[in-house]
């Protein structure tokens, strides 16, 4: 969740990162301090970022819309391959948002997230343009968590029960906007704790309002997704 204060650009300022509604220079920094468009987790994180942008169109999108969204998402978890996705192209393109996800495939992980962040703003129309662009900035925070501080875990922190849990939130979504189950993540943040676990940004997270998506930043570092 954003913290309070005044809108303003990323620097090398890390309240800057929290306050900010400037998705594009967020997407520059994540991707110039933590180098997230050279790395196969970093484009797995900006393809994720996309998806719930799109997702956050809510009853805006058609069921084939939701179907281009889903894709992306299978992607970005592996769950198909790239030559899959790209032989799925051409009939993605006359349907829902094919044509920004063809035109994603063409462009750089970082341009795409920027591209989708914008098309986002602009589909939802004037009215709802700064509320879509901070709902965009705080799933950047929730994707990316903070690059001034990265978090670490030992593998005896996580342990099978933390991973069950968590697995569990990811399969449990609240469609059709893809978010994580907060009562499951609270849930899962106390039996980390009760196992041990005393790194109070992870446990802060998890109990936190989120919204927390796929591609949760402490999820994942459960998961060794990271």
């Amino acid at each position: 969740m954003a913290r309070a204060g005044k809108t303003t650009g990323i620097g090398r300022d890390e309240d800057q990162w929290w306050t900010s509604l400037d998705v594009n220079r967020m997407i520059g920094h994540v991707c110039t301090c933590q180098g997230a468009a050279r790395t196969s987790v970093g484009r797995c994180r900006l393809r994720l970022f996309c998806a719930s942008c799109l997702r956050l169109l809510g009853d805006k999108q058609s069921p084939s819309s939701r179907q281009c969204v889903e894709m992306l998402e299978w992607l970005a978890n592996g769950l198909v391959s790239q030559a899959e996705f790209v032989q799925r192209l051409p009939e993605m393109v006359v349907i829902g948002h094919g044509q920004l996800l063809a035109s994603m495939y063409q462009r750089s992980p970082a341009q795409a997230a920027a591209l989708t962040a914008s098309y986002v703003a602009y589909a939802g129309g004037e009215a709802q343009d700064r509320e879509l662009s901070q709902q965009a900035a705080t799933l950047m925070r929730e994707i990316f968590g903070n690059p001034f501080r990265p978090v670490t875990m030992t593998p005896a922190s996580r342990g099978s029960l933390a991973v069950s849990l968590a697995q569990a939130v990811y399969a449990e979504r609240l469609l059709p906007l893809g978010h994580l189950d907060s009562k499951r993540l609270a849930v899962l943040a106390n039996a980390m704790e009760e196992a041990g676990l005393t790194n109070q940004a992870i446990l802060d997270h998890l109990r936190g309002p989120g919204p927390h998506v796929r591609g949760c930043w402490a999820v994942d570092l459960i998961l060794c997704k990271q």
